[in-house]
């Protein structure tokens, strides 16, 4: 063989050599984008739906509305905020509960009055005043329940929220009800407990030394639980009923602009999730609408992670007539 052909064949295989790289690197890249594409869009779905249940549950008092509920709760004033159900913050502009927990600023954060799992009632009530016995297989009744915190049991027909006095294996003392409740009931524990949510960076980085953040759920004192990661803002509004706090929705309004926290019966939510890895795309994305306030809300990513805005609107439907 001649050096020429030796040239030609060595040119030839480098053509070769640098086809199949570049379709590697480009299946590489399509993977990578693919899969944090999917991710992210699993995120999104599973925050919404997450969020969705504790809006729609927020406010159930057994079959019956709060503003209908007997009010003698035994022992404590009215729940917290009287019987409001949701509230909520702008850009964390007030302490409320956020203080000292992390949250990022400018972007918002809500709570909804809620409480714990559900609990069966296993025995009839034998008098007004006699313990309520509940299903054995949530005992120890201590993990869930403790004295002095609020409870609610309902037969949906009829609801008390009262005082835990006085703890047993499976049962509950308390002050003495107005009526007994009997084998169908339910117990809810920790009654008018707040469940908060909000953004803030977690202790990890992605491969850029860039902060990761998550939303973040606050049942009450526990500490709170990371829901899911690269959940980069968060904007909230609130939609305003009639006068009587139901009805259909008026107007959507910012937290500082809600009249009376009592006529909220919606909340329209907008996540802006980013994948947690850099280099996801090939360049920078432009601009994302998001918010309510049209230009002035738009996000201008900085980075080649992949963004993209999640949006609903939920009912909450303890409020709604």
């Amino acid at each position: 063989m001649t050096l020429i052909e030796v040239m030609i064949g060595m040119l030839i295989g480098m053509l070769i050599l640098g086809g199949v790289l570049f379709a590697f690197l480009s299946s590489r890249q399509t993977y990578w984008y693919n899969d944090a594409v999917q991710r992210l869009q699993e995120n999104g779905r599973i925050a919404i739906d997450i969020m969705v249940n504790d809006l729609h549950s927020s406010g159930f008092a057994g079959c019956r509305r709060l503003t209908n509920l007997d009010s003698d709760i035994r022992g404590r004033a009215l729940l917290p905020a009287d019987v409001q159900t949701a509230v909520g913050n702008d850009s964390i502009t007030r302490p409320f509960v956020y203080a000292g927990v992390g949250a990022v600023a400018n972007t918002d954060s809500f709570s909804v009055l809620g409480g714990g799992e559900p609990i069966p009632v296993s025995a009839a009530m034998a008098s007004t005043s006699a313990n309520i016995t509940l299903d054995g297989a949530f005992a120890p009744l201590g993990n869930r329940l403790a004295v002095n915190n609020l409870a609610l049991i309902t037969d949906c027909q009829q609801a008390d929220v009262f005082t835990v006095t006085g703890l047993g294996a499976t049962t509950v003392s308390h002050a003495a009800f107005e009526r007994t409740y009997n084998v169908g009931s339910i117990l809810i524990p920790q009654f008018g407990t707040w469940i908060n949510y909000y953004v803030r960076e977690t202790p990890r980085v992605n491969q850029a030394g860039q902060p990761v953040r998550a939303l973040y759920r606050q049942f009450g004192g526990n500490a709170a639980q990371e829901l899911i990661e690269g959940v980069e803002r968060m904007h909230i509004r609130y939609g305003i009923g009639d006068g009587e706090g139901f009805g259909p929705v008026q107007s959507y309004v910012a937290a500082a602009a809600v009249p009376d926290w009592r006529r909220v019966v919606s909340i329209r939510v907008q996540l802006l999730i980013a994948t947690p890895e850099n280099n996801v795309l090939t360049e920078i994305q432009p601009a994302i609408p998001f918010g309510d306030e049209g230009a002035a809300d738009d996000f201008v990513p900085a980075d080649r992670r992949f963004y993209q805005v999640f949006s609903t609107s939920i009912a909450l439907r303890n409020r709604i007539k």
